[in-house]
């Protein structure tokens, strides 16, 4: 049996998958469980941080009591890892998607 011989993509059809691939990430003030975000507030956080809630509740996660004790304040995680996120690789982005085909990139 004769292998399958790979269709060569267009520069449309490549611009068409990667504009249905961008249309799938959703930012996230979009996401659904940021609803459940914005009710925080009617609810007991047991002295947690506000920015440490929304993330828990984003992520589904149930604060209690006990969970609250074992978590770190909001200034140690901010002196560990910053106050906002950190992307490396940003500036290889154009050049993987000039030389990857879409059908064969992966994200990680």
């Amino acid at each position: 049996q004769r292998p399958k011989k790979r269709r060569t993509r267009s520069e449309s059809d490549i611009r068409r998958i990667d504009e249905e691939r961008r249309r799938r990430y959703v930012p996230i003030d979009k996401v659904k469980n940021v609803a459940k975000v914005n009710k925080v507030k009617n609810t007991d956080t047991f002295g947690v941080n506000e920015h440490i809630v929304k993330i828990l509740t984003a992520a589904n996660i149930k604060l209690d009591e006990e969970l609250a004790s074992q978590l770190p304040t909001w200034d140690d995680i901010v002196s560990m890892y910053g106050d906002k996120p950190i992307i490396h690789g940003l500036e290889t982005c154009q050049t993987y998607r000039d030389t990857v085909v879409p059908a064969d990139r992966m994200l990680g």
